[in-house]
This record gives C-alpha cells, sequence and structure tokens, in this order.
C-alpha cells in the first residue's frame, strides 16, 4: 500500500479496508482483457468488464506464454514473437474478491444489458445469453454477430456465413432459454458497413446493387434513399447530410441535405470533370482528387468551404469551431483548430499526436511531449471560446474519467517495462499514487458506477499479479 493514498484521503472504505482489494489473482499467462494490440491497425479499447449484483463479470485471456513486465504492449502484424491466445472464458467474481466463477467458456467478448434485454458473449459468428448471477444459464444463438445496438428489449445484428455472401441485418429477441426471434430486416453487402444514424433506430446501408437504403429497426420499413451510390457513403452526426457516390464506371461525389432534399456536387479545385472521392467525419465532408493531391473542405450545416493543400479531414465540432486533422506526406497527424469567420486552421501543438476525443464540450489531446522518451505523454485539455491548450498533466497514459470530472491514469515512470503507478488527477493538475504496477495501458483499467476502479497489477514475482479494486473517495468539501 503507497503511504500517499493514506495520507490525502484519496481512497474510501471498501470491503472493511481503505486499501486496494485484489478480486482474484492471475496466471502468468492470464490477462483481463487483450494483453496487447497489433499496431498499427488496432487502437487500445477498455477491457471487457462490467458490474453485476455486488460483483463484477471479467473476461479472461489465457497466452501461449507467460506475460511479463515487459512484454509490449503492441506488436506488429505477424510478428512471431506475439503471444498467441489460447482460451477465453467470462467469469463472475465478488466485490471483495474470492473464488471466480466460470460464467461462460470460450468467448473472446461479451456485453452487458443496457435495459431488459439479457448478458450475452460473442465469438466470431455465434452469440450466448446468459445470466451471471445463476449457474450453468443460457444458451447459444448460431450465425449471428455480436450485436450493435438495442432497440427496446432486441439488438440489431447481421447474420451472415462467410465475407463473400449476404449479410441480413435483423431485429433478434434472445432468451435465456427457448428459441430466438429473429426478424429479418434488409440484405445488405458483405463488405461495406451498416451506419447507424446518431443515436437514433434508424440505420443506413448498401445492398449488393449499390442501392443506398435505410432501415428502421423498430417497425423494419426499408426505405430506397438512392438507387445507385457507389461503394461507399458518409452521414453527418445529426443524419442530416449525407455524402454518396453516384456514377457506376466514373463516379461523382454528391451531398445531399435530407431536410430541404437539395443536392451539391463538390469537387477538388481543378478536377471539376474528373472522377473524386469524399469522406464525412466530425461534420466536415472532405473533397478528393483520386491521386488525393487537393482536398476541398465543405464545413456542415453551412456549406462554408476551404480550400485547402495537403490531405485534411474533419474530427469533431464543438460550437461554431471544427476541429481538423492533418496528415502529413510521411504520415505525421496533427490537429488544428478551425474558428469562426476563419478560412486558415489554428494547429495546436501537442507532439506527435496519439489520441483525442470530445468530452463535456471539450477536445482532451493526448500526443508525445517529447520525441526523444516517446513513452511520455501529454493530455491537453482545449475548452471555449478561444480553445488555448492547457496542459492537464504529462508522463501519463490514456485516462479515465470519473463523474467529477477528476482523470484516473498510469504513469510509466521508468520507460522499461509497460506498468507503472495508477495516480489520480485532480482539475488542476496535482496527481496522488493509488497503486503500483498497473499495466500502462486503459485495456487493464476501468473505472465502474459509484467510483470503483478496477485494474490489472503484475509484479516481477506474481505475488500481488491479479485483478484489483479500489474505491475513490469523493473530493472533500471546503
Amino acid at each position: 500500500m503507497l503511504d500517499d493514498v493514506v495520507e490525502h484521503g484519496v481512497l474510501a472504505e471498501r470491503c472493511g479496508s481503505t486499501d486496494p482489494v485484489r478480486l482474484m489473482p492471475l496466471a502468468p499467462n492470464e490477462s483481463i482483457g487483450l494483453a496487447f494490440w497489433y499496431y498499427p491497425n488496432d487502437t487500445p479499447t477498455s477491457f471487457d468488464m462490467a458490474p453485476s449484483g455486488d460483483g463484477w463479470v471479467l473476461l479472461i485471456h489465457t497466452y501461449d506464454q507467460d506475460l511479463t513486465p515487459t512484454t509490449p504492449y503492441h506488436f506488429e502484424y505477424g510478428d512471431e514473437n506475439a503471444p498467441q491466445r489460447v482460451s477465453s472464458r467470462i467469469v463472475r467474481v465478488d466485490g471483495c474478491g474470492g473464488d471466480a466463477r466460470v460464467v461462460v467458456e470460450n468467448s473472446h467478448r461479451f456485453r452487458a444489458p443496457s435495459g431488459n434485454e439479457p448478458w450475452i458473449a460473442c465469438n466470431t459468428r455465434d452469440v450466448f445469453t446468459f445470466d451471471p448471477e445463476e449457474e450453468h444459464s443460457g444458451q447459444w444463438h448460431m450465425d449471428l454477430t455480436c450485436p450493435w445496438s438495442t432497440v427496446g428489449d432486441a439488438f440489431v445484428s447481421k447474420v451472415g456465413t462467410a465475407s463473400n455472401e449476404s449479410h441480413t441485418l435483423v431485429r433478434a429477441r434472445l432468451p435465456l432459454d427457448g428459441p430466438a426471434d429473429i426478424t429479418p430486416l434488409a440484405t445488405v453487402h458483405p463488405i461495406w458497413p451498416v451506419v447507424r444514424v446518431g443515436s437514433s433506430d434508424q440505420y443506413m446501408a448498401l445492398t449488393e446493387m449499390y442501392e443506398l437504403i435505410e432501415i428502421d429497426a423498430w417497425s423494419g420499413q426499408v426505405t430506397m434513399l438512392r438507387p445507385e451510390a457507389g461503394h461507399s457513403f458518409g452521414v453527418s452526426n445529426d443524419g442530416r447530410f449525407v455524402v454518396y457516390e453516384a456514377g457506376a464506371t466514373s463516379p461523382r461525389v454528391r451531398l445531399w441535405d435530407r431536410w430541404t432534399d437539395e443536392e451539391q456536387y463538390p469537387t477538388p479545385s481543378g478536377w471539376e470533370d474528373e472522377p473524386h472521392d469524399a469522406h464525412l467525419a466530425g461534420n466536415v465532408v472532405s473533397v478528393e482528387n483520386f491521386e488525393r493531391e487537393v482536398t476541398r473542405l465543405v464545413l456542415l450545416p453551412s456549406g462554408a468551404d476551404l480550400l485547402l493543400d495537403g490531405s485534411w479531414q474533419g474530427v469533431a465540432q464543438l460550437g461554431d469551431t471544427y476541429v481538423l486533422k492533418h496528415t502529413s506526406d510521411d504520415r505525421v497527424e496533427s490537429l488544428a483548430i478551425l474558428e469562426p469567420g476563419s478560412d486558415t486552421p489554428r494547429p495546436i501543438p501537442h507532439g506527435t499526436l496519439r489520441e483525442h476525443w470530445v468530452h463535456d464540450e471539450r477536445l482532451w489531446v493526448l500526443g508525445v511531449v517529447d520525441d526523444a522518451d516517446p513513452s511520455r505523454l501529454g493530455l491537453l485539455e482545449l475548452a471555449g471560446p478561444d480553445f488555448t491548450p492547457r496542459v492537464v498533466a504529462t508522463g501519463i497514459w490514456y485516462p479515465k474519467r470519473l463523474a467529477d470530472g477528476r482523470l484516473l491514469t498510469v504513469i510509466d515512470r521508468n520507460s522499461e517495462d509497460r506498468y507503472g503507478t495508477l495516480v489520480l488527477v485532480d482539475a488542476d493538475g496535482g496527481m496522488v499514487d493509488i497503486d503500483h504496477d498497473v499495466l500502462v495501458t486503459n485495456v487493464d483499467m476501468a473505472p465502474l458506477p459509484n467510483d470503483v476502479v478496477v485494474y490489472a497489477v503484475r509484479d516481477a514475482d506474481n505475488e500481488r499479479t491479479g485483478v484489483w479494486a479500489a474505491q475513490i473517495a469523493p473530493i472533500a468539501e471546503p
């Protein structure tokens, strides 16, 4: 236990102690969630875990070799030294620790219910419904992909058996026992994604004939939007704007305003008569020719446009301010702010970009602040009206946010291994240590309701290796 935690009163009492509690041990070749990811195509994601009753449901992976504090947290695709996953299991463990009970064997992910639907576990093409509070419950539902969203007490998912065959978008009610109630919605292209329109129950997709359709997941109604939409499309955050390709042999991009039913034909400057491509992200349409030599940006919903040199795309919109990302010829990414009335993006000084996200109408940027030491990351906060960068913390990894705005993160203080110190960062950037030998990536850390943080510890002699939980105390009254 670290003296800092006791001295500063960071942890509240849990299970009769103000110390972190070990929920379950881990073998040297086990991890909670993925032990690493593949670079550069994969990015770190939160591990699979969720509260259940007075305990937690956890996903445990077993690998063909021991995981040590110096095992890299990313590998190149095809690296023969990368650990190979040999099995996975979903377990349920009490809130104060103890024996972990296996709930589902051989499943690589799960999803906690958001309403009346059951818990589900997923394999590549199968779904298993279960109740973590009941032993030996649940059943498999075959040839169903892991659901994306819920509609009432049903899931929206796809049915398909191979990448080169048609896929059927379905609404599925999956009981704990008994047959599934699966309602086909539409046949969609197996390669191109199905896009949810905002947080609604409407979905857009391309058919095998490259028709753009909209599906109502409640009623099952399918509406033909455009009979010819090329090989890709994009939807704005609010579902108002759609970009798609028109013309099968020489496609031109069209920008469709669904509220007014007006269309425009944005083209790259100097290539009005040539085929081109477009992408819609962060309410910004990036238009470029097939050589990607010049990009034109169309800002939504105003329709204002810019001609910029280089490769730009939208990231987010904060009020009337746009966040743009630039990619240089040598694939280095950087962020910039485009303020109202300006036609010149203002660069954000963040070092080598690692990650960015929007929360509470603020832009958060994580970047390498010292290229000589890429393990040291800096967290910046940008908020209106002037979006001046504020350094929140340095030397950290991907943070998690508590409800009161404080951050939980791990500092890799020696850069010799992938484990560091779990710290709590207050609004002014002050840090207090909580625990040590904690995996630096957020793959093995997750804050839960009531400000409980669950994380993975791995020490050199495996005395403390396991899954731990700590109760974060509320901010003290002045």
